[in-house]
């Protein structure tokens, strides 16, 4: 019996390797034949060796893939009439079953293309670009293009409770809510504390740090909405108190230049390390006294999860999916992230403290985002189009 195809689009293929690997597999194991559309080429926020160990992994899984030239962010009119033309040549070529787009931009055009060939469409969103608090005009903008495109989805699948209740009053025929992309929770909860202390040790040593200093992690794409800069403000305040822990931040992006710039204008050189792409996150975790999430804007945040779960308190911007995770006063606080005072004074608070132990309300909750939770739903999704 030939196997029904199904096609999964997200605008660059960082979100393939980083949210939908297992969706694949688990695609895969229920009988389809994957095929996957995204750029290869501005492949986004991962490394160069990254995009090419995806590209094998691929392949060796059988899994057909397709470079569509996206643009960043919204794009341009002309770049993304080659990409819907790009889809376009896609879909004449094979008959799909059902497509799962992602991303706001390869959420758009293949939805699109997705109606015009007739085809049910499963769109994850990773955080709608309007939540409670944020600017009118994304309301006014925003709120008005998702509504619409619900009108040609099947399904949505949202990944925090604010989005979950926005759903609601949106025309999809079905929805779902996953944890995000799910953290290795129960692993997680595992690792002994001599474990944790050898990591610890280990990349301190690595980076020239002392045992003695306090650590400040953050873990994500170096972007305007990740906010870096306003943590930079908060240490420069926090010199003129006479304090100085040392901050990490680990991930790749545009703003790489800027943010150095920023660190020697503020005089935070021997402070501050642009550590780039980094697969050793959890030992990151372990080494850090603190985490903090300072993005103006998260669907979820996985970088945070994972550092709650590894044990690290965290602060954490106040605006979208972060507050999910951030349940009581054991796992973190919430911040303004647009208030480098208040952070300032947070990190001082925590100066000198040693880590919580979380409460057990805190472990129950978090449970909820173990990787097997998500997939669980994810399955039960899928299966809406079982062959």
């Amino acid at each position: 019996m030939k196997k029904q195809k199904v096609l999964l689009i997200a605008a660059k293929a960082n979100m393939i390797w980083q949210f939908n690997q297992r969706n694949i597999e688990m695609l895969l194991d229920l009988g389809y034949e994957v095929h996957v559309a995204t750029n290869f080429v501005d492949f986004g926020s991962f490394s160069a060796d990254e995009n090419e160990i995806l590209k094998s992994w691929l392949t060796m899984h059988d899994v057909k893939w397709h470079q569509i030239d996206f643009e960043r962010r919204l794009g341009t009119l002309s770049g993304n009439r080659k990409a819907l033309s790009q889809l376009d040549d896609v879909f004449n070529n094979n008959e799909f079953s059902f497509v799962h787009v992602h991303s706001p931009l390869g959420g758009i055009l293949g939805r699109i293309i997705a109606m015009r060939h007739r085809v049910k469409s499963i769109y994850t969103c990773h955080g709608m670009h309007f939540y409670k608090g944020g600017p009118l005009k994304d309301w006014l903008v925003f709120f008005p293009i998702e509504w619409l495109f619900a009108l040609i989805t099947h399904t949505v699948v949202v990944i925090n409770q604010e989005d979950e209740k926005i759903a609601r009053w949106m025309p999809f025929k079905k929805r779902f809510r996953i944890h995000g992309n799910g953290s290795l929770v129960k692993e997680a909860f595992t690792v002994s504390g001599e474990q944790k202390e050898q990591n610890r040790l280990k990349i301190r040593s690595e980076l020239g740090i002392s045992n003695d200093d306090f650590i400040i992690l953050s873990v994500g794409e170096l972007s305007d909405r990740k906010n870096h800069t306003v943590v930079l403000k908060a240490l420069s305040e926090l010199k003129k108190q006479g304090f100085y822990p040392k901050y990490l931040i680990a991930g790749v992006g545009d703003l790489s230049e800027t943010l150095q710039e920023k660190i020697e204008e503020l005089g935070l050189t021997n402070q501050v390390s642009l550590l780039g792409y980094r697969t050793d996150i959890r030992q990151l975790n372990h080494a850090a006294d603190l985490f903090v999430f300072p993005s103006l804007r998260e669907g979820l945040g996985l970088a945070g999860l994972d550092a709650v779960v590894d044990g690290t308190y965290i602060l954490g911007g106040k605006f979208g999916g972060i507050k999910d995770y951030i349940v009581d006063h054991s796992v973190g606080r919430l911040i303004n992230p647009n208030d480098e005072i208040q952070i300032a004074t947070l990190i001082r608070e925590r100066m000198g403290k040693n880590s919580d132990n979380l409460s057990q309300y805190a472990i129950n909750e978090l449970t909820k985002f173990d990787i097997s939770s998500v997939d669980d739903v994810m399955k039960a999704a899928y299966q809406q189009f079982s062959i």
